[in-house]
């Protein structure tokens, strides 16, 4: 396995339905046995556990956490974490102000990057190599796919460039539904 082959995942709640078990981690588990990509992955539904857990991934054990995954229900310029907690992008950024250098964010979030000015700052704020997500509403298993392909071509690739041409050539259908985009 090269080194960096990492995901730090964090997720929000899906349902407020106590009954309903709907995760990425199953996604996350098949990219660490079929792609041998290692993974962190924690629950949030506040805004203040979701920027502690960020802020623990600029910790130099984390160094080799090269993706940071945040999958959330979104909207054009927010995710949301539970019913009742959200932040703006803008806000998320300026909370994490340079702790993402030389990683990639995704949004695995409905419509989060819509909004192309403001994904722009938070790659600038935050010293992100790439940002990624949707600009439309997702399906969860569509995008699920389309997130395992990306990091494990991110990983491949080692080029946010070459990641989004791998992706809109052999999953052309899929990124144009779900209107994904890299910044």
């Amino acid at each position: 396995m090269k080194k960096g082959n990492h995901v730090f995942a964090i997720e929000g709640e899906w349902d407020n339905r106590l009954d309903q078990d709907l995760t990425i981690k199953s996604a996350l588990d098949l990219l660490k046995e079929v792609c041998s990509i290692e993974y962190i992955f924690r629950k949030v539904n506040t805004v203040d556990s979701l920027i502690a857990y960020l802020e623990s991934s600029t910790a130099a054990s984390y160094k080799k956490y090269g993706v940071i995954l945040i999958a959330s229900h979104g909207s054009r310029n927010d995710i949301e974490l539970s019913k009742n907690e959200s932040i703006s992008i803008e806000d998320l950024g300026d909370k994490c102000r340079g702790w993402f250098k030389g990683k990639m964010v995704h949004f695995s979030s409905c419509g989060a990057l819509q909004n192309g000015k403001v994904i722009e700052k938070f790659k600038q704020i935050t010293g992100t190599r790439m940002v990624s997500g949707y600009s439309k509403s997702v399906d969860f298993l569509e995008s699920s796919l389309l997130d395992i392909a990306l990091i494990n071509s991110f990983y491949k690739n080692n080029s946010p460039v070459k990641t989004g041409k791998h992706l809109k050539r052999y999953y052309p259908e899929l990124t144009k539904s779900l209107g994904f985009r890299i910044l």
